[in-house]
């Protein structure tokens, strides 16, 4: 946002005392700096909202390391604190985009330490979260003791159907952007004037 102002005349300068005009332009002067600095600190905090916790990269570290380690009751605690540090996040969807990948992790720790019922949760989890890659889920090891579950199977097909529409959508999305831009060209294309021929 920038202030400006129309500089008075040498007949305004005349009617005006100087020490008045002085004080408009220092006033002018220090709002024009008020808001720079306003619309500085405005883009840190955008910046730093986006950013995950110290926290939350602490607790996901840990949780990598304890599931090497095998040591998977552990995992799940490190995971818990994760998704606790990732929902203080402020921009949603980056905050949403932290928790379908902690949701899933968590799916892992707790399929491996043997709490299907917990890990069949986590993982609808991330996909209420926006994960819908099935064919890694399918894939995935850490998984294997719920495939058998009816649970396991129905999250599954759901997110082979929410990343189909996604794809469709996708689809129409980038058609209806050629469209426009193809009539976008269209309409400023100059219409060359037919020349008249004399008799």
């Amino acid at each position: 946002m920038s202030i400006g102002f129309r500089p008075a005349s040498a007949t305004t300068l005349e009617r005006r005392p100087t020490g008045r005009r002085l004080t408009q332009v220092a006033c002018l002067a220090a709002l024009s700096g008020a808001v720079c600095v306003l619309t500085s600190v405005r883009a840190k905090c955008a910046e730093h909202s986006s950013r995950p916790p110290a926290l939350l990269s602490m607790w996901s570290a840990q949780q990598a390391d304890l599931l090497a380690a095998k040591r998977y009751e552990e995992a799940v605690f490190a995971s818990e604190m994760a998704i606790a540090a990732a929902r203080t996040v402020r921009d949603p969807h980056h905050r949403r985009r932290l928790l379908r990948n902690l949701f899933y992790s968590q799916s892992c720790a707790l399929a491996l330490a043997k709490r299907p019922e917990q890990a069949l949760v986590a993982l609808r989890g991330a996909f209420d979260a926006g994960f819908f890659d099935a064919a890694h889920v399918l894939q995935d090891r850490d998984l294997l003791s719920l495939r058998t579950d009816r649970r396991f199977v129905v999250t599954v097909r759901a997110m082979k159907l929410r990343a189909k529409a996604n794809a469709q959508l996708a689809r129409s999305i980038s058609a209806a952007r050629r469209l426009l831009s193809v009539a976008d060209v269209g309409a400023h294309v100059p219409v060359r004037a037919k020349k008249k021929t004399g008799r």
